[in-house]
């Protein structure tokens, strides 16, 4: 692993300056796509896309049946680009379903509860045991897919071309990566968010998109290690890979995202990625058992897991003991007489 920068390496724009600055980015983020000479072509996007799903899930199609608690203090972590229970967007998805023409009833047990947590934030999964479960079988079903792609380009996709229009980048690694950025940071207004490391990056007149990207990446990896959330810094920090994989791209000359191209993967080692104009709709189910492209975590709480450890070490501790006498005292337990004064 790459060793945490310092907080104090990357030189700071002053907070009135910053603030001003996020307020822009918001409020960009939030205008409606817009379609400029800079923006990606399908291709590019599709190459985006498939290196953040490798990010997010170690494969190049979309994993719209995954669910799993990665601990990262987000509670449950569902779908393509990786929604969460605490932050919006998995209940976005869900209630978008839940109101179109094709629902399927997989989420009735889970409306209400998802519903407090989205306005409250919190991380907590109960009541939402089954959940991960009810995700994998709703993936089946075509119109929560279709919804889960829907949500990736107006919540994370639009808003971070539509900041890097208001940055003038034209460079596809740099609006790539703000893309990636969006999808793991979030783009709302708390310290970690994707405009908000936007914003302690000011462009200077006469910065390339090189220069900027740089600095970006630079800020992305220090925000990773040292968030304002201690919850999310034992993930992130293992995450920046994802920073390492856009600094192989531009140092190697793959900035400008051609028909094919040579990341790095979550560990490290170089994958080529092709222009592939069908990853929005390709569904290949994954081990719901295995975890694959979709867990089944959600069935199992951690309470339940936790007692089932227990029993493991109980049963090891009697079977030791037992082991241990036989050996000792050439018998059984209930066998000697002082065993059995004992216990009676």
């Amino acid at each position: 692993m790459a060793r945490s920068p310092s907080t104090n390496s990357i030189p700071q724009p002053p907070r009135a300056a910053a603030a001003v600055s996020l307020l822009l980015l918001l409020a960009a983020a939030s205008l409606p796509a817009l379609a400029t000479a800079a923006a990606l072509a399908d291709c590019q996007k599709s190459m985006v896309q498939q290196l953040t799903n490798t990010f997010e899930n170690s494969q190049l199609n979309f994993a719209f049946d995954y669910c799993s608690d990665i601990g990262d203090g987000r509670g449950y972590t569902c779908g393509v680009v990786g929604f969460t229970t605490s932050t919006h967007d998995a209940y976005d998805v869900v209630n978008t379903y839940v109101n179109s023409g094709n629902y399927s009833l997989e989420f009735d047990p889970y409306i209400a509860t998802l519903a407090t947590l989205n306005v409250t934030g919190d991380a907590s999964t109960k009541g939402l045991s089954g959940f991960c479960d009810a995700w994998y079988a709703a993936a089946s079903n075509p119109t929560f897919r279709a919804v889960q792609i829907a949500k990736i380009d107006s919540l994370y996709y639009y808003p971070s071309q539509n900041i890097s229009d208001t940055l003038q980048l034209t460079l596809p690694a740099a609006r790539g990566q703000l893309y990636d950025a969006a999808i793991q940071h979030g783009v709302e207004a708390d310290p970690d968010s994707m405009p908000s490391m936007v914003a302690r990056v000011p462009r200077t007149p006469g910065m390339t998109d090189d220069a900027w990207l740089e600095a970006f990446l630079a800020e992305r990896k220090r925000t990773l290690c040292h968030p304002s959330t201690p919850a999310t810094q034992k993930a992130w920090c293992a995450s920046v890979t994802r920073v390492n994989s856009y600094e192989h791209l531009t140092a190697t000359g793959q900035s400008n995202f051609t028909d094919a191209f040579s990341p790095l993967d979550n560990d490290g080692k170089e994958i080529t990625i092709k222009c592939d104009l069908n990853v929005w709709t390709n569904y290949i189910p994954g081990s719901k058992d295995q975890g694959g492209s979709g867990s089944g975590s959600g069935g199992m709480g951690k309470g339940a897991v936790i007692a089932i450890v227990l029993i493991v070490l109980i049963v090891a501790a009697v079977a030791g003991f037992l082991a241990y006498w036989r050996l000792t005292k050439g018998g059984w337990p209930w066998a000697n007489q002082r065993f059995k004064r004992v216990i009676v």
